[in-house]
């Protein structure tokens, strides 16, 4: 087993290695209105249909195994359950629900204010970025620790409140979280904050105005933790931190959407490829991925969006028109293309791989045409 670790949503899983998904790919099935990030395991794909205002799980084939009725769903896979926060729209959530992954049963149910950001391998759910209005100018932060048996039980909180009329906030906390054993990392402000596991307290905080400050928008910090290091993104580069302290390891002046795997970094900006020494940052490879792709189909103004999955000997990536390619991991050469009819771009998605398949949503913000999610199978 080896450590893969990827954005939000199919983020910090221990992947069986090898990963031998290689090109060309086949389109094996799709199904229309279905967005968000699929979250897959043991032959089952889970993932929020929006049309149908459900959460569905269809098998390996693409059919349907079961629905759960909700109008507004974040959800999480932990072992053979579905746990998922289910609600009619923000801020009134209403319930945790946990399902059975195989038919869809529910196991319990409970009532709750909070948010999933992250199901941790202990069983607790972290809650990140739930932001309460004091007054019209005052607004309260807050991150919690809960878990879900037959009630939900808030293990801890943290708070921290801004009064906008003393100028820009800088003490929200980012909506997007690693952990180790030990502690939860975050971005709260302009600092990258390791918080006890088990208390929610400080252990560290690590300054980032000095590495261009905290990402602009919520949940671009990626944060990722792997052989003592977390790596994120900040608004000026990439950077890594000692998880037992917050001392800055390195910090390389681009970012993107990023994997880290076998003791390296991997990533895309919208028309670069790099690829970074996961421990001393070191840049081992540079190249013009968008305009190698140009010239190889004769394309034009093609630009990288969404993030980036990569096998042993294959990288994998989803461009702004709906074109998927897949490039050669090591060098960047670009191998294999593909555009299923009617698409609407990749903006954002992320491509998940689960054994010879790959699994990615399209992104549209219109009824016409709908997102649909696309199941591709590998070569052999």
């Amino acid at each position: 087993m080896t450590d893969y670790l990827q954005a939000r949503g199919a983020a910090s899983a221990v992947r069986p290695s090898p990963i031998e998904l290689r090109p060309p790919l086949h389109l094996v099935w799709d199904l229309v209105d279905v967005g968000a990030t699929p979250l897959v395991t043991n032959g089952y794909c889970v993932v929020w249909a929006g049309g149908d205002r459900a959460l569905i799980c269809v098998d390996q084939n693409g059919r349907e195994r079961w629905r759960h009725g909700c109008e507004f769903v974040r959800h999480g896979i932990l072992g053979d359950a579905v746990v998922a926060i289910v609600g009619i729209a923000l801020p009134d959530v209403t319930r945790f629900v946990a399902l059975d992954l195989h038919t869809g049963r529910e196991l319990r149910s409970a009532a709750c204010d909070h948010l999933i950001d992250k199901i941790l391998p202990g069983g607790q759910i972290f809650v990140g970025s739930t932001t309460k209005q004091l007054s019209e100018e005052q607004f309260k932060f807050v991150v919690a620790m809960v878990e879900l048996s037959r009630e939900v039980e808030v293990l801890w909180t943290r708070s921290t409140e801004h009064d906008y009329r003393n100028g820009p906030c800088d003490v929200a906390y980012d909506s997007d979280v690693a952990c180790d054993e030990e502690r939860v990392f975050v971005v709260r402000g302009s600092e990258l904050v390791a918080l006890d596991l088990k208390t929610g307290e400080d252990d560290w905080a690590a300054p980032l105005r000095a590495l261009g400050g905290a990402p602009t928008f919520q949940g671009k910090s990626l944060p990722m933790v792997a052989q003592g290091l977390v790596v994120i993104n900040t608004a000026g580069g990439t950077a890594a931190f000692s998880v037992a302290d917050g001392q800055c390891s390195w910090f390389f002046p681009k970012a993107g959407a990023r994997s880290v795997y076998g003791g390296r970094v991997y990533f895309v900006t919208t028309d670069e490829y790099y690829i970074l020494d996961l421990m001393t940052g070191a840049c081992l490879l540079q190249v013009p991925f968008a305009a190698m792709v140009e010239q190889k189909w004769r394309l034009k103004r093609v630009q990288c969006a969404s993030h980036l999955a990569v096998s042993d000997t294959n990288g994998f990536v989803g461009d702004t028109r709906g074109r998927l390619y897949s490039f050669e991991r090591d060098t960047g050469e670009p191998v294999w293309k593909d555009q299923p009819e009617g698409i609407t771009g990749f903006s954002g998605n992320i491509p998940v791989i689960a054994g010879n398949r790959l699994y990615i949503s399209s992104f549209s913000m219109a009824p016409a045409p709908p997102p649909r999610l696309y199941c591709y199978e590998g070569a052999g």
